[in-house]
């Protein structure tokens, strides 16, 4: 057995084309499933603003985290640069929250594979975090085939991903009537923030490739070649997917359900073609998992090399899996489930709770990466990406509270975690 550390320096896998693709596809999943059925109950079709605002925003929010991560390609680089700006302790507990935030947010893209599997078998909605769960460990399987075959399943899933929301996205526009839209901003121009805290979910995932650095080849020509493309394909996808839900589903007979395809669709295919797509929107989703459970095992390993967690979760076994890391996944994302179950919380919650715990690790990378940049233009920039953070973080209302017990939480274990280890002779 070996560490993820030692693997990264003989072999790294993923080039500027297969980093475009997990970006793309890391980003596009239940993001674009869901989410935008969220966001136009929410604001109704005043929504529109909130996907051209973030669209408009991903480049330089990509851009930031990609412009930091070649200065240390590691699986926690930013962290790293974090903790020698503000202490090991910051970094490692920013860390641990990073970690404890992909554990409860990436379950949501399992529980909506449920939901539109539901559509398809129409089991009760009591079994859907049960089959929220299958995914997830399905995901995880997926993963433990190796950096290799996941690599060619995300660039087969990114070419089916491209081609079908193409063709959903331009026959609902082809059936549209803008004459029936109604009342642009139903709930007022406000209600565009409050979606901007559910639409930014949709997002998320620019700085989730930094988490792979250690696998990504010539890492500063490769972030700075998939960055735009990726950019430019997530906006236009996200931007007229909502534009087509605004023209197809006028606001006042919008019923607020999270399966955005059968809408786009009613009334256009048959049955049976719905059915269809509900199949490839599950296949959607699932890849999109599959990114994100492979940047959460790389969380996971960093901790352990950074003495976090104990060493077993860095070391790997055959194809390099880090087997014990991807076990611990498994096991955490089944106990969140059982949580969701027994409290009945649901999607919308962890969405914009999750967010809010990105939004504070932004915080702290911006705030790391003015003090490590000398040059004037870089610090700027990094200013003013800290100051829209903190714009849109008033928005997110009671979510915040259980982000910022979690934020403490991580930091009090990092703190206990040190004193025991100087507690050692």
């Amino acid at each position: 057995m070996q560490t993820m550390n030692e693997r990264n320096q003989e072999n790294r896998l993923i080039d500027a084309k297969g980093l475009m693709v997990y970006y793309v596809t890391s980003i596009i999943g239940v993001g674009i499933l869901i989410v935008p059925g969220i966001a136009y109950g929410i604001a109704g079709p005043a929504s529109l603003l909130s996907w051209i605002i973030l669209a408009l925003l991903s480049y330089p929010l990509a851009r930031s985290f990609s412009k930091l991560i070649v200065e240390r390609p590691h699986s926690s680089g930013l962290m790293l640069m974090v903790g020698d700006v503000f202490g090991v302790k910051v970094g490692q507990s920013l860390n641990l929250l990073l970690a404890f935030t992909m554990i409860i947010g990436n379950p949501i893209m399992g529980i909506a594979a449920a939901r539109y599997l539901q559509n398809i078998v129409g089991y009760d909605d009591h079994f859907v975090l049960l089959y929220g769960f299958f995914f997830m460990l399905a995901s995880i399987l997926l993963n433990m085939l190796g950096v290799k075959m996941s690599n060619r399943i995300q660039f087969i899933s990114f070419l089916v991903l491209s081609i079908i929301l193409s063709a959903i996205i331009g026959v609902a526009l082809v059936h549209a009537d803008f004459e029936q839209t109604g009342s642009f901003a139903p709930h007022g121009y406000t209600a565009v923030f409050s979606a901007i805290t559910v639409c930014f979910y949709s997002f998320l995932g620019w700085e989730n490739a930094t988490n792979i650095a250690g696998d990504v080849k010539e890492p500063r020509s490769s972030y700075k070649k998939a960055v735009p493309i990726a950019v430019l394909i997530v906006g236009v996808l996200y931007v007229l997917l909502a534009l087509a839900l605004i023209a197809r589903i006028p606001a006042e007979t919008y019923e607020n359900t999270q399966t955005v395809l059968p809408l786009l669709l009613k009334g256009i295919v048959g049955e049976h073609v719905g059915y269809l797509y509900n199949a490839l929107a599950i296949f959607l989703i699932m890849m999109a998992t599959n990114a994100w459970v492979f940047s959460a095992s790389r969380v996971i390993v960093s901790l352990s090399e950074t003495n976090v967690l104990p060493p077993l979760f860095s070391q790997t076994k055959r194809n390099h899996v880090p087997l014990y890391a991807y076990l611990l996944l498994a096991s955490l994302y089944g106990v969140i489930l059982l949580i969701l179950a027994s409290f009945e919380l649901d999607e919308v919650y962890l969405i914009q709770m999750t967010n809010f715990n990105f939004f504070i690790i932004y915080l702290f990378i911006y705030g790391a990466a003015i003090k490590f940049y000398k040059a004037v233009r870089d610090r700027l920039f990094y200013l003013g990406m800290m100051l829209l953070v903190l714009s849109i973080l008033p928005f997110f209302e009671g979510s915040a509270i259980f982000s910022i017990v979690l934020g403490i939480l991580s930091f009090v274990l990092i703190a206990i975690k040190r004193s025991q280890e100087k507690s050692v002779p």
